[in-house]
């Protein structure tokens, strides 16, 4: 098969997610606590320095809100290291899903690279069941088909003629015209 593509594919960048108010509504609890946890050590701290206490009363009125804060913090740091890691992990999937090599002919010699750096001019080597990655004139070949529901929503599987049969085909046709 001949690519018929630009540059090759090239490869797409990430996209950085922005941090958006939406965010906040799968982490509702840790914000209800966190409320909570300033509230309590509003009121905490207010008791400890408004009011006088009796001698010998420890003075601990602002450890509730101060303790509810390290909860917090605990739980956040957990989730967040948790969440990082699952992103590492699903980038790595990601880039593993990524890495497609094919077998193509490029200046003459046989080649395996990736699909990414197909060009124009390049004749693909297919084997049954393989992904074609670009478009392409269908060279040589015996009793191929193609599934192209990908690309028209059509799933049967289309027969593909080689390129000197529908060359012959179109004359024909041109000469019962």
């Amino acid at each position: 098969m001949a690519c018929t593509q630009g540059q090759g594919f090239g490869k797409f960048k990430a996209i950085v997610h922005s941090f958006q108010l939406s965010n906040l509504t799968g982490h509702l609890p840790q914000v209800l606590l966190s409320i909570c946890a300033v509230v309590s050590l509003t009121l905490g701290l207010f008791q400890h320095f408004s009011t006088t206490h009796p001698e010998g009363d420890p003075l601990v009125d602002w450890v509730e809100g101060m303790t509810i804060i390290v909860a917090v913090l605990i739980i956040v740091s957990v989730g967040s290291l948790n969440d990082l890691q699952k992103e590492k992990q699903f980038e790595g999937l990601n880039e593993k899903r990524e890495e497609h090599f094919i077998r193509v002919i490029h200046d003459g010699k046989e080649q395996l690279i990736d699909v990414h750096d197909v060009v124009v001019g390049d004749v693909m080597l297919l084997k049954p069941s393989k992904i074609i990655p670009c478009n392409g004139v269908f060279l040589s070949g015996h009793n191929v088909q193609c599934n192209e529901c990908s690309v028209t929503g059509e799933s049967d599987a289309i027969k593909k003629l080689p390129y000197q049969e529908c060359i012959a085909l179109r004359n024909k046709c041109l000469a019962d015209f």
